[in-house]
């Protein structure tokens, strides 16, 4: 009753029953927060994850009986109406670009203090849980997801909208093992201003770390920063500050040698500190990884390549491809 009531009052006013004061409330957990706010709309399973401005929960969307994930903002976030206002925006933005590679959103809303949206469950963790529970991948596998993640900011950037914070943990995997976009907390549309420092170090562009202007050409350093990551363990740039990693990305102290050098190429064009030396949009990086992907399959096409051993005898040499499945 007192919930009903809530939603049918613009204000927070204090209702009394008995000896009961019930007005803003107290919490003391933001589950219990939750509980309060979804009611009879949502079961609250468990929490999922947290971050700087909110936590993630799973929930059981008790309309449709499907198990949904729900973003929160902090209570201490919430009571800004400007980040609220951005928490918003950040949903909408994801739910306009309709796209197989990001993330779906269902809903938005509202309550006292309280807001959220809803989202597709992510059954398979993030990138970084991958890479985390299985250790670096092989170019075979990745090769078809990086294709997804990158139409889908072709898409993005079609729109006039700049991601700026991909990283391993904003690609979800969803049952299907699909790698999906998340998290748009800090895109940046068309006609806005992109400066200030964003993004996350390990995977930030140098004009990122600056602070600098920001175009489409962030995202596209970024995915080649994820591509390092998951097929070598750790981020191209090693480094614990924003500072330590933007002085090694200024030198060009970028080591591919452990990639062969057609995939070493795509990378260090995806890397490359000046922009325009860089990918300019995901459209010309998609263009090129896919170029590099059907130079692997010519090459799968042809199992060996003769090779001379050091007494003149013909052996079987791996293709570059084998080389970089088989690291």
């Amino acid at each position: 009753l007192i919930r009903t009531l809530d939603r049918s009052s613009s204000s927070r006013s204090v209702i009394v029953t008995g000896e009961i004061a019930v007005g803003k409330q107290e919490w003391q957990s933001e589950e219990s927060r939750l509980r309060w706010a979804v009611g009879d709309d949502y079961d609250v399973l468990a929490l999922l994850g947290k971050g700087t401005f909110g936590t993630v929960w799973r929930v059981r969307d008790l309309s449709l009986e499907r198990e949904v994930a729900l973003k929160m903002l902090h209570p201490n976030v919430a009571s800004d109406e400007s980040a609220v206002a951005r928490f918003r925006r950040e949903a909408r933005l994801a739910a306009q670009l309709a796209h197989p590679a990001i993330v779906p959103i269902y809903d938005w809303d509202s309550r006292g203090d309280v807001s959220w949206y809803t989202m597709e469950l992510a059954e398979g963790g993030s990138v970084a849980d991958l890479i985390t529970r299985s250790g670096p991948r092989p170019f075979a596998e990745i090769a078809p997801q990086v294709d997804a993640v990158l139409d889908a900011l072709v898409a993005a950037h079609a729109n006039s909208i700049i991601h700026r914070d991909l990283k391993p943990e904003n690609i979800l995997i969803d049952r299907y093992r699909r790698w999906r976009i998340t998290d748009f907390g800090i895109a940046k549309v068309a006609g806005e201003d992109a400066g200030g420092a964003s993004g996350t170090p390990a995977f930030a562009a140098p004009e990122q770390l600056l602070g600098e202007l920001q175009g489409p050409a962030v995202d596209c350093f970024a995915v080649a920063a994820i591509v390092v990551y998951v097929m070598r363990g750790r981020p191209p740039f090693p480094g614990r500050t924003g500072p330590a990693i933007l002085a090694q990305q200024l030198a060009g102290q970028l080591d591919l040698s452990d990639f062969e050098p057609e995939l070493a190429e795509w990378l260090r064009s995806g890397l490359a500190s000046d922009t325009e030396q860089r990918f300019p949009d995901a459209a010309t990086m998609q263009a090129a990884w896919r170029r590099l992907v059907r130079a692997v399959e010519a090459s799968s096409a042809q199992t060996n390549q003769l090779g001379e051993s050091h007494d003149g005898v013909p052996v079987a040499r791996p293709r570059w491809w084998k080389r970089v499945l088989g690291r």
